[in-house]
């Protein structure tokens, strides 16, 4: 993790200098031997046309160090210079930055004219002159020095470059990467990695004696600025001392998979290739002076991968033997539960990710693991390793996401190493480190699309470096579904959930009973809001009525034996608790003829119908108040032009249609042997099926039409005023388009119209998957997802974007966001 932070902090924020006028290049013997950081600006006026109203690199300006570079080179201003120049940042005893420039041959380049406050003095040291300039608020030095013009903001880099010859030229690495940069890129940066690395410890008040957190002596990148991105290539070279990199120098280059099981929503991802883990272990133990065990249960492993989600850190571990390093496991193996298909595991000894792979794992407890593949996940808490599971088993990880796509271009498909932040993340990690100032200088910009990372591949001894700031696509028009949150109830769901609507905030909130008969209202963050004991299961779906006429709704329902409503706080409104001997009570039909909320309440038990009106009273003018056979189903109740008609399904096959009044509208001699399925009204006909797999339309006028549909005798439909859908066996047709589902126990299909949208949903309960479907039969991307119930959708907060809830297979529901 430190590897990437110290890159983006000494590389990147070097390229932001101001940018002088022109220049060429020059040798390392006119440049102090503390330099950090070599900088050769190969076309200038090219540089500063793409520095012109660059968006993204004024938004990094004010960060340490580029608010220091910045004021160090202010003078640039005064100067009038070559094509091409090179300069030099190095450190004085109070950790100021000075810059030294070589200007020219012998022509001075310093622009006096115009300038008000001019002041210029000779200074003689031991026979060296130098002048001193001193122009508005800025001092600067220069000198001759052999045959060129050396320009400084420090009186002493000059007067150590003649007369003691302190300069970086016999740097011999140096002068190796200054051979191989790239001419034609508008700009070279040189970087001493220690240095720089504790220039900024220093400036942000950091001990830097006993830390080790530099990569390389000197790293050498080449420069492309756009608008929207910054990308620094180059060459890093492996040393015999020991750093970060030697860690890895016998691994061989791969494919970074473990990013195909980080969540899309982590803000960091770190990435490093193992070809010889006991190569590893002993450059460690040099690193670190101290020793590691040489017996590792990790000592197979290909890659480690390290995820921060929500400030919880994740770790992935691809082995080699993932059999073996389950049999390791084991001895610190305290429990295991399941979680949607997956076993979690739970230990007792817990820092043995740390102590196998410190540096590059610290302070680290995986309490909890589970396995995908050959890839094992390590979390400290329970919640995030089922996040894991959830975003991996829905498609949600980050090599399938927005911020991964935009990287098309910026890096290679193998690495060594590769670490990637979203602002949030960078910023989660300089804090950790201690940079407070820079943290919160980064908060304040507007990088919240943009993506930090950094990728090194090893060849020959040296290691291609790859450092970037980019910013990621615009999000596709494709549909992609992520987990919102979830619940855990007090014991297992009954039924399923549905949504219901929040009268005051106006967004949608979770009802849900468990098998105890307790209801749960849950609010749009997953916070319980009020937990209600029943008497019996809720019979059917609750409706939300408005009995007062002030737009304050409450829940009606039925149980087994009572018929209930209740207020937003849980509370039973009077009269409106009805309780009826022998149970058998259908679901609850509520009825609003008018829409001017008068409403009617029917109950249907065994041939009795009861309807109330709003006050709770019983309806004295509707007529058919017993039938000749038991009421099957939810009576229904359908507008077709300016006439309602009440349906009702009876055990002895009769189909009963009436008036408002309960006199019979439409008298039908056929009896039916109804399907389990409810009537609906389909292209304005009251629609059902029979066991037989027959297709019934009945127009208002009482006129039948049948559809033989070879439908089994458990097949299942829904229907909307325009829309068909229906399941036989595994094969889904939605107006008239098959899909053939896999095979499975599935539910009944369900259909959902949001926002000019239609969604068809069926879950298989048997393999636990969820599927949804547009209307023309494609599925929405990135499912099936978890789920082992019905689903309910509605767009929970109004924003374009519609969520679901569904049951986990036991006492959890997950709320899940469609993003368009």
């Amino acid at each position: 993790m430190r590897i990437a932070v110290f890159a983006l902090l000494t590389s990147l924020f070097l390229v932001c200098c101001t940018s002088p006028k022109s220049e060429e290049p020059s040798k390392l013997s006119y440049f102090p031997e503390s330099s950090f950081a070599i900088v050769r600006i190969n076309h200038v006026e090219k540089l500063s046309s793409e520095l012109k109203n660059n968006k993204l690199l004024e938004e990094l300006r004010d960060i340490s160090p580029l608010d220091a570079i910045s004021k160090s080179t202010a003078f640039f201003k005064y100067l009038v210079l070559r094509p091409s120049i090179i300069m030099s940042f190095s450190t004085n005893e109070i950790n100021d930055i000075d810059v030294t420039l070589i200007a020219s041959d012998s022509i001075s380049n310093i622009r006096l004219e115009e300038v008000p406050n001019v002041k210029v003095e000779t200074l003689n040291y031991r026979e060296f002159s130098l002048k001193k300039y001193t122009l508005e608020e800025n001092t600067f030095y220069a000198a001759i020095i052999g045959k060129k013009e050396v320009i400084s903001t420090s009186k002493i880099v000059l007067e150590n470059l003649h007369l003691v010859n302190n300069s970086i030229a016999n740097n011999n690495e140096l002068q190796r990467l200054l051979n191989v940069s790239d001419t034609t890129k508008v700009l070279n940066l040189w970087v001493n990695s220690l240095r720089t690395f504790r220039y900024i410890q220093k400036a942000n008040n950091k001990d830097v004696t006993s830390t080790v957190n530099y990569i390389s002596s000197w790293v050498s990148l080449d420069a492309t600025i756009a608008n929207a991105s910054l990308q620094l290539n180059g060459i890093t070279f492996l040393q015999d001392t020991t750093n970060y990199l030697n860690l890895f120098k016998k691994s061989k280059p791969l494919p970074n998979e473990t990013i195909s099981f980080a969540p899309s929503l982590a803000s960091h991802f770190s990435s490093y290739i193992f070809s010889d883990f006991n190569y590893f272990n002993s450059e460690r133990t040099k690193l670190f002076k101290e020793e590691f065990k040489s017996d590792s249960i990790f000592s197979e492993t290909e890659e480690l991968g390290i995820a921060t989600l929500r400030n919880n850190h994740v770790v992935f571990i691809k082995t080699l033997g993932a059999e073996e390093l389950t049999d390791q496991l084991n001895q610190f193996r305290t429990q295991t539960s399941d979680f949607q298909g997956s076993d979690i595991w739970t230990y007792n000894k817990t820092r043995f990710i740390e102590d196998s792979f410190k540096p590059l794992v610290q302070s680290f407890e995986a309490n909890y693991s589970c396995v995908f593949k050959n890839t094992f996940v390590f979390t400290e808490n329970e919640e995030t390793l089922k996040k894991i599971i959830i975003a991996y088993k829905s498609g949600d990880v980050l090599n399938k996401g927005n911020l991964f796509e935009s990287l098309d271009d910026a890096i290679t498909t193998e690495s060594s190493l590769l670490t990637l932040y979203t602002k949030a993340g960078l910023k989660q990690v300089l804090e950790s480190e201690g940079f407070t100032e820079i943290s919160n200088k980064l908060k304040k910009t507007k990088l919240d699309n943009y993506l930090f990372g950094c990728q090194l591949v090893l060849d020959d001894n040296f290691y291609h470096t790859n450092l970037f700031i980019k910013k990621t696509n615009p999000r596709k028009t494709v549909s992609s579904v992520i987990p919102l949150f979830e619940i855990q109830l007090d014991s297992d769901v009954q039924g399923s959930p549905q949504f219901v609507k929040n009268h005051s905030s106006k967004k949608h909130e979770i009802l849900v009973q468990d098998v105890h008969n307790i209801l749960y209202l849950i609010a749009t963050n997953g916070k319980v809001l009020w937990k209600k004991q029943l008497n019996g299961a809720i019979q059917g779906k609750i409706t939300q009525v408005d009995l007062y006429k002030n737009s304050k709704l409450q829940f009606a329902f039925t149980t087994n034996n009572e018929f209930l409503t209740l207020d937003r706080n849980g509370k039973t409104i009077k009269p409106f608790s009805f309780k009826f001997n022998d149970g058998n009570l259908t679901p609850l039909a509520v009825f609003d003829y008018n829409n001017d909320k008068n409403y009617r309440f029917l109950v249907a038990q065994g041939k009795r119908v009861f309807m109330y009106n709003s006050r709770g009273k019983i309806v004295r003018g509707f007529r058919s108040n017993k039938t000749e056979a038991i009421i099957t189903s939810r009576p229904k109740h359908f507008r077709i032009g300016t006439k309602d008609f009440i349906l009702l399904t009876l055990a002895n096959g009769k189909l009963k249609i009436l008036n408002r009044t309960g006199n019979d509208r439409i008298k039908l001699k056929q009896q039916f042997d109804f399907s389990a399925n409810e009537l609906t009204l389909y292209l304005d006909k009251f629609t059902f099926t029979t066991t037989q797999g027959i297709l019934y339309q009945i127009d208002h006028k009482g006129a039948i039409e049948t559809t033989d549909l070879r439908l089994n005798t458990d097949h299942s439909f829904d229907a909307t005023d325009k829309t068909l859908v229906v399941l036989n066996d595994n094969i889904l047709t939605i107006k008239g388009k098959r899909i053939i589902l896999d095979l499975g126990v599935y539910t009944k299909p369900k259909i959902f119209f949001i926002k000019n949208t239609i969604y068809v949903s069926v879950t298989d309960i048997q393999n636990q998957k969820t599927y949804l479907f547009n209307s023309n039969a494609e599925s929405i991307s990135n499912f099936p997802i978890y789920g082992s119930s019905v689903i309910d959708m509605v767009d929970m907060d109004y924003d374009g974007e519609p969520e679901l809830v569904v049951n986990d297979e036991s006492d959890v529901l997950i709320v899940y966001r469609i993003k368009k």
